[in-house]
């Protein structure tokens, strides 16, 4: 079975250059990616447009590079599932990946965000039975541990590719990656670079690891009944965003249930987890303002953040989003 595949993109790098002079280095990597022979009518183009029209077939020259043609077989190959999804961006001031470090923070965003949605569980069981692995970080190491050559003296840019099979410790859930990269100039105005990326990640599984994953997801919606949304005041909506996609899950399925014990009269209706983001509605008694919700969340993501397993070394930005009047 294959599930329909997700494309995700990332594009601010045509905004930022907009305002940017001396957009000529852009344009000739741009042309040299997509491998397109520009006419007399292009050279008259105005160069932000021709940016735009050069984004896109680069684009489609990256996902014609990291494409995944067949899925590799788990331990169960005739009861397996894959999904599989494209990610494509640009992401300012990368660096290469050292020890535990993803290669760039909004990439590690992105991408964490990128494989719950595509359907790869955000821990891996890799190597030995009980090490788990931030999926989102295994990848980043290595799929960006190499830096893209700059643009050559003749005008070609260099595409970094790298192609990845991540088996976990069972064989029943298998990731490919394909990435393919290069380095974008920005023009002579701005004191910064990027890397052009297109993602293809992979994800095949046999349907029993599927349905553990399932049941393992924090997100859930509790049902109501109109007895209780009697005594309601505000719903509030709380988003707290983790360092790593791992303490994320973790929380999602952690804070939940002792904050409703802690908290007589507080009903959580709806948890969900995408990445690096814990979202969390949380229904109020009446005369309780969301602020107060806010305050009491924030002690229950700090209290877990103290009894973690030492991967939250700052405490998570915890911010109310929606109040709701029950």
């Amino acid at each position: 079975m294959k599930w329909p595949r997700i494309t995700i993109d990332r594009h601010t790098i045509p905004n930022l250059l907009i305002n940017v002079r001396g957009a000529g280095d852009t344009i000739n990597a741009l042309t040299s990616v997509a491998a397109i022979i520009a006419d007399e009518s292009e050279d008259r183009m105005d160069p932000h447009v021709q940016i735009y029209h050069l984004f896109q077939a680069a684009d489609s020259k990256l996902e014609e590079r990291t494409n995944i043609s067949t899925p590799v077989q788990t331990s169960s190959p005739d009861n397996q599932i894959t999904s599989s999804g494209l990610l494509r961006g640009c992401w300012f001031n990368p660096t290469t990946a050292e020890g535990n470090f993803a290669a760039n923070q909004d990439l590690y965003k992105d991408l964490a965000s990128f494989l719950t949605i595509s359907g790869a569980p955000a821990n891996f069981e890799y190597g030995e039975k009980g090490k788990f692995e931030d999926t989102a970080s295994l990848i980043a190491n290595v799929a960006f541990d190499r830096a893209p050559e700059p643009i050559s003296t003749d005008g070609n840019t260099a595409i970094t590719d790298a192609t990845l099979v991540i088996p976990n410790l069972n064989k029943d859930c298998i990731i490919q990656v394909k990435n393919s990269c290069y380095t974008l100039p920005l023009g002579d105005q701005v004191a910064t670079t990027a890397w052009h990326a297109g993602l293809q990640v992979q994800t095949t599984m046999t349907k029993a690891f599927r349905d553990a994953q399932l049941a393992k997801l924090p997100g859930k919606v509790t049902a109501v009944s109109t007895e209780d949304s009697a005594d309601w005041g505000w719903i509030s909506t709380i988003q707290v965003d983790w360092a790593t996609a791992s303490a994320a899950d973790d929380a999602g399925r952690a804070i939940p249930g002792p904050f409703e014990k802690q908290n007589p009269g507080y009903k959580v209706t709806l948890t969900s987890v995408i990445g690096l983001t814990f979202t969390i509605n949380i229904a109020g008694p009446k005369g309780v303002k969301p602020a107060t919700i806010l305050a009491k969340l924030g002690m229950a993501v700090a209290s877990f953040a103290q009894k973690s397993r030492g991967d939250i070394s700052v405490l998570p930005k915890v911010e109310l989003v929606l109040s709701t009047l029950a």
